[in-house]
């Protein structure tokens, strides 16, 4: 449309300028070369503002795209490199060992949270350990094998709840959780969603947990 408006435009004002040579020669009248030329140049200049935004828009989607390409080039690059620091990690969440996984995760150090955010989150898990409380809507779950009947609180206070963690009850699974006892043993299939935390002390958790 820009470009059909300019060569309008240009045409216009070209074939006006003629005419009004011709018609000064001539001794005619001037007024419609004028109009001719001025139509045409309103078209040019119509024309020109309507293709430059265009061009502008043009580039700046271009940048767009790269922006989003490399983004994407340096997504990769850290999901490649969390892939081969967290092998092992990744490795015990796969054999559903809670113990063994949550002491891999910590040996991680600083590269917990890339791992975490490629490899673990949302990942489905079948983990075993002791029942501290069969709470209303979730399962507090020790997974050491060193359990003493210590209640949630006295785990905290021992520094223990990174190696427990909490079970969110799928819908319509609470009466079979309620039937648990402090000491069961217990397997519970969920979504890893929230994270344990070793030096903060942090449990983890599942959500849409069934008892298996």
């Amino acid at each position: 449309m820009a470009i059909f408006l300019s060569l309008i435009g240009f045409l216009g004002f070209v074939l006006g300028i003629i005419w009004l040579i011709i018609n000064l020669f001539k001794k005619k009248q001037k007024k419609k070369p004028v109009i001719a030329i001025v139509t045409g140049t309103v078209l040019l200049i119509i024309g020109a503002s309507i293709f430059t935004p265009s061009s502008e828009n043009t580039s700046k989607n271009i940048e767009t795209q790269q922006s989003i390409e490399n983004l994407q080039q340096e997504k990769d690059k850290e999901k490649e490199a969390s892939a081969e620091v967290g092998k092992e990690t990744i490795s015990a969440l796969e054999s559903n060992d809670f113990l063994s996984f949550v002491e891999e995760y910590k040996k991680l150090g600083s590269n917990k949270t890339p791992v975490w955010d490629n490899y673990l989150y949302g990942k489905t898990v079948t983990w075993t350990g002791t029942v501290v409380r069969a709470g209303t809507s979730q399962l507090f779950v020790y997974g050491g094998n060193d359990y003493q009947g210590e209640s949630w609180d006295e785990l905290g206070d021992q520094n223990k709840l990174f190696y427990t963690f909490v079970a969110k009850y799928a819908e319509g699974t609470a009466d079979e959780f309620k039937k648990l006892k402090t000491g069961d043993t217990v397997t519970v299939k969920g979504v890893l969603e929230s994270r344990g935390d070793y030096d903060l002390n942090y449990n983890w958790k599942i959500y849409d947990a069934t008892l298996k």
